[in-house]
């Protein structure tokens, strides 16, 4: 049932369109359907106010994070220029807009780990400013720098961490050292006043990659 959603959504119009819009900004199509997958289920109107499914946060097929206005700018390799949009409400409503600024966003965010596909997908699920504590973490205990984990893209040994910030992300804050991790502590301090049990999906990566229907997988 899921592959067969999968492929009717990439046969689509708006599947056509997904894998233009990536391909003009440099993304791998199939790992993007993945992450809408994993986000709303390929289900836009479900997943918009007024929808059956919509929880007052994310918007649309890419659940897009409460959209107030602000600016998003990518590179566009097809027309060999940066564009810049603009994540209103209005814009995170309309399918296609949607989909394009969850696109321009993913490319900010894997420039932004230099290409680490897997630190990209999970700060769409935990944030950048989780995800970038969990790195420095892991860097720590390895005695590496946050760049040298960032750009190994195959050592995944900071997923522990994030299990463990999925399944008790107050403890996981009460353990840090907020002194030793001083730049990350507005990001300490919301998981330790976090009251809604769980914090996102320790098995995020794991299960967009049980959804990709491209030429390699997780």
């Amino acid at each position: 049932y899921t592959i067969n959603k999968i492929v009717g959504f990439i046969n689509s119009e708006d599947g056509k369109y997904t894998f233009q819009i990536a391909e003009d900004f440099g993304i791998d199509p199939y790992t993007f359907v993945c992450l809408m997958m994993g986000e709303s289920s390929l289900d836009h109107e479900a997943t918009i106010p007024g929808g059956a499914y919509y929880n007052g946060f994310g918007v649309g097929i890419c659940q897009l994070e409460s959209p107030s206005g602000q600016q998003i700018t990518a590179f566009n390799y097809s027309t060999n220029q940066s564009e810049t949009i603009y994540e209103t409400m209005e814009n995170a409503i309309d399918k296609k807009t949607n989909i394009k600024m969850g696109i321009m966003r993913y490319q900010n965010v894997l420039e932004r780990y230099h290409g680490n596909e897997k630190l990209a997908l999970q700060s769409h699920n935990f944030g950048y400013g989780l995800v970038d504590l969990i790195v420095q973490i892991y860097a720590n205990e390895k005695g590496v720098s946050f760049d040298e984990i960032v750009d190994n893209f195959e050592d995944t040994g900071w997923l522990k961490y994030v299990e463990q910030a999925s399944s008790d992300p107050v403890g996981f804050a009460n353990s840090l050292d907020i002194n030793k991790y001083s730049d990350y502590s507005a990001t300490i301090e919301y998981l330790k006043n976090w009251q809604y049990g769980g914090y996102g999906n320790g098995n995020y990566l794991k299960s967009l990659y049980g959804y990709y229907l491209g030429v390699y997988s997780y």
